[in-house]
């Protein structure tokens, strides 16, 4: 290349390498597009940035080039320069399905459902069984909550890929979005076969526990962690639940992230508890704490939900006691409005300070304080809160999940958008009011307003994509009445 370019593969860098990068003599643009395609399959985005950026300097309507640099576009979070590119090389080649089928990808990401529909349907009239994009109509029908069609989409999906682990992860979300629990935690099953999971996948040598009772005593059972936070508050339920079920001749080791050490120590039913990272003990059999629902076959009607089952410190919970005595007799709510922003489906979810407008308007809030517990890059938002909304932000007091948790024991009510934070009331006992978009995370279901995981929840959705303006005020109606009450 010739001149320096901060890669999209690694943002804020300028790839040296760039500079001294040159093919062999006698090497092809086509030798040249072949490497850079065994670096794309290898995770190598960097070099193979590097070598489709040298070959549309050569050739600037290499279509493969034009296609895989805005794969890197789009995985990197670039989904204008993504649009660009593949757009470029949907014109030069318009009867190419992947090339359609990438687009239509984009499109979703961006939120342009009908264009996203328009390019999946052009990929299917070039190649009518091509799994991909029917996989990607199954996700656009689950965004847009048409469960059945989506579910058809994927078992298609399937039946023409057997083994494609991103159509089962997908049916199985949409399962369990639909209240189908059993086939659900079956199909998420696949979810450490896809290419995004394969790295955090933990390759133990140990068998998985099925379920049943261990035949000999002495056996030790390793339950890890995975995924997101609210997923262990959610979760480690089971962990007493699988001790009770498998008795007192096996051991329970149970390993969490570092944040939550200390609070996941009060949920009981494990016999030690690591860090992850600490070195482990020898152990005979092990479980991701997101499959003891599925081998203990948990269905919508038996879905363990005693509460609370988590404790937070005494201490800590008279600490926070006292500060939020100190600001008055006004009751005390606590807010978040954003999630973390890597999350995939953040832009979905999160909403801006200022959209909480309504809470305060009209005298709403009269008589309350807000306790701001947002954390990131979010946080700087307070710098301007909404009129008549009295905020007192403390979120950097809270060094992990069990000072959070003392904190909301001291809450009158939480009220976030689809964040940790309520996986935490509810497995408090606590009351929290979900701020749920349209097409909801899979334990919200549909078209209910409590939660089966959490009986002090209650969930607003949007009335429509998007549409956060009318789910504000169907909450700040419902506040009004609460804060008055």
């Amino acid at each position: 290349m010739s001149t320096p370019t901060p890669p999209i593969s690694q943002p804020g860098k300028v790839p040296a390498a760039a500079h001294t990068f040159q093919p062999k003599p006698g090497t092809t643009v086509q030798n040249v597009v072949d490497e850079a395609i065994e670096f794309h399959r290898a995770g190598n985005l960097y070099e193979a940035e590097i070598r489709y950026r040298l070959v549309l300097d050569k050739q600037p309507n290499n279509v493969d080039a034009l296609h895989l640099l805005g794969l890197i576009a789009h995985s990197a979070g670039d989904q204008i320069l993504a649009q660009n590119l593949v757009s470029r090389a949907c014109q030069l080649s318009p009867t190419s399905s992947a090339f359609s089928n990438t687009l239509g990808e984009i499109y979703r990401v961006r939120g342009r459902l009908d264009m996203a529909y328009h390019y999946y349907q052009k990929a299917l009239r070039h190649d009518p069984d091509m799994p991909e994009a029917i996989n990607n109509l199954g996700i656009l029908n689950a965004f847009e909550c048409n469960l059945p069609k989506s579910i058809e989409f994927f078992r298609r999906a399937i039946s023409l890929r057997p083994d494609y682990a991103e159509a089962h992860d997908g049916l199985g979300l949409t399962l369990l979005l639909s209240g189908q629990l059993q086939e659900g935690w079956t199909e998420q099953e696949w979810r450490w076969k896809k290419s995004i999971l394969a790295h955090t996948r933990r390759n133990f040598t140990q068998p998985m526990w099925d379920g049943k009772p261990l035949s000999a005593p002495g056996n030790t059972l390793l339950i890890y962690a995975e995924q997101g936070f609210g997923d262990v508050l959610q979760f480690c339920r089971y962990v007493p639940i699988a001790k009770k079920f498998l008795g007192p001749d096996t051991t329970v080791l149970f390993e969490v992230p570092p944040e939550l050490e200390t609070l996941m120590r009060t949920v009981g039913g494990y016999d030690q508890i690591f860090v992850k990272g600490q070195p482990l003990p020898n152990f005979n059999v092990q479980i991701p704490l997101m499959s003891i629902p599925w081998v203990m076959g948990t269905t919508l009607q038996t879905i363990p939900a005693p509460v609370p089952y988590l404790t937070p410190d005494a201490a800590k919970v008279e600490h926070w006691k006292d500060r939020m005595a100190a600001l008055g007799t006004a009751k005390k709510v606590g807010i978040a409005w954003a999630g973390r922003p890597t999350h995939p489906r953040d832009a979905a979810r999160s909403i801006t300070l200022a959209q909480m407008a309504p809470l305060a308007a009209n005298g709403n809030a009269d008589g309350v304080t807000f306790i701001s517990v947002q954390k990131g890059p979010a946080q700087s938002q307070l710098a301007s809160p909404p009129t008549g909304m009295n905020i007192v932000d403390v979120a950097d007091d809270l060094k992990d999940f069990n000072d959070t948790a003392a904190l909301v024991m001291n809450l009158d009510l939480v009220i976030a958008v689809d964040t940790s934070i309520n996986h935490l009331a509810g497995a408090l006992n606590r009351p929290a009011w979900v701020l749920s978009p349209f097409s909801p995370d899979w334990r919200w279901l549909l078209a209910r307003e409590d939660s089966p995981w959490y009986p002090s929840l209650h969930v607003f959705r949007q009335p429509a994509s998007g549409d956060w303006d009318n789910l504000m005020l169907q909450v700040a109606t419902r506040f009004r009445d609460w804060a008055r009450a």
